[in-house]
């Protein structure tokens, strides 16, 4: 692949690098298939993208900081929630308590953290 621009500012090099790592150790979260379901999306159309990855990989929230192009009327019909990077883990929370200790836990033994 050959990258013109990066939006970090990264040259065409870092930006191949950064995505070879980012493959290499997230190569569970790469999604494809989603073009088919752009077309059919309400959003805001720089975001379409986002919410039609989310339904080809049959997400249940997208998290990221800028919601304002995800609007609950364009979410709605695909069941698809959208939230802050400060909201999620709190509703994570609320839904499963125990789930969310045992990952706090295991990313604080990763860190050499331990919680007592």
């Amino acid at each position: 692949m050959v990258y013109e621009k990066s939006q970090l500012g990264l040259t065409p090099a870092q930006t191949a690098h950064l995505l070879d790592q980012l493959q290499i150790h997230f190569a569970d979260a790469w999604v494809e298939g989603y073009d088919a379901f752009i077309p059919a999306m309400a959003n805001h159309p720089k975001d379409r993208h986002v919410l039609a990855t989310a339904v080809a990989c049959g997400a249940q929230t997208i998290v990221r900081f800028n919601l304002k192009d995800l609007l609950p009327d364009a979410l709605a019909p695909w069941n698809v929630d959208a939230q802050t990077p400060d909201e999620f883990p709190i509703h994570r929370y609320y839904l499963d308590p125990p789930a969310v200790f045992t990952v706090v836990r295991q990313q604080a033994e990763q860190r050499g953290d331990g919680i007592d």
